[in-house]
């Protein structure tokens, strides 16, 4: 399964959570359009997953570029703490802002980080101690150069497997039902392509709140949307929150 599969299902099983009656059955993990099918006596039901990015007058483009290499960095650097047997711990991490992601940068980066990590968690000593935390800062004093500002390991009881994730900052959208009806609009048109493998279909929306160009916090609304599928949904996966979007088939529907 790809990284972005395993990324959308989460979204899914945070939907089914909170949704009592989500469909159940066998969902089919390896399609396309739509993302997700889960087939049982009652039919076939499908759901598309988008993911959202908040409007700016900056180029977004840039920006998710360098988040998405800031998490390749990091879960490559998670990846090989498992294999080096490093204990269990959630690891936060911030990078500079001038620090420069790319592709040739990301081994040394991830190599760096698992040397800063493992170099701050002792197992004999419970350091850090469980529920605690120990916050790393001004790295270019320890020997490195500035490609962190931040870096915060804890440690849980309760954390069964590694949790190594990125951290960022930015200003946070509000307004977004502009945003929502693009989304829905521009999946409206594929639809019919989607119902070539269902009988009905859903869409869920998603802001992750990961990185600066997701962070969104849509405001409490009435507004209704145009939106041509069964159910849809926005998801802000950082809190965990699920939204029923109210919806109608047509502009003219009443």
């Amino acid at each position: 399964m790809t990284q972005k599969k395993e990324l959308e299902l989460r979204y899914i099983e945070m939907l089914r959570s909170q949704l009592p009656d989500f469909p159940e059955g066998e969902m089919e993990l390896d399609g396309e359009e739509p993302d997700f099918v889960i087939s049982n006596p009652r039919g076939i039901v499908g759901i598309e997953v988008r993911r959202l990015f908040k409007e700016s007058k900056d180029e977004q483009a840039p920006k998710q570029a360098r988040e998405a290499e800031a998490w390749k960095v990091v879960r490559l650097a998670q990846a090989a703490a498992e294999k080096q047997n490093i204990p269990i711990a959630r690891v936060s991490v911030i990078f500079s802002s001038d620090v420069d992601l790319r592709k040739t940068n990301r081994s040394l980066f991830s190599g760096w980080l698992v040397e800063i990590v493992r170099n701050n968690l002792t197992p004999g000593e419970c350091i850090p101690p469980e529920g605690k935390n120990v916050c790393i800062e001004g790295l270019e004093l320890r020997g490195y150069p500035n490609f962190v500002d931040y870096v915060q390991i804890s440690r849980f009881t309760e954390l069964q497997s590694p949790s190594w994730v990125v951290l960022g900052g930015g200003w946070i959208q509000t307004e977004c039902s502009g945003l929502f009806q693009k989304a829905i609009s521009e999946k409206n048109e594929l639809l019919p392509k989607y119902l070539k493998r269902c009988e009905s279909c859903w869409l869920l929306l998603v802001a992750d709140g990961n990185g600066d160009s997701s962070l969104l916090d849509p405001e409490p609304t009435s507004d209704t949307y145009i939106s041509q599928f069964d159910r849809t949904f926005f998801l802000e996966a950082f809190s965990g929150r699920i939204s029923h979007l109210i919806t109608r088939k047509t502009e003219s529907a009443i």
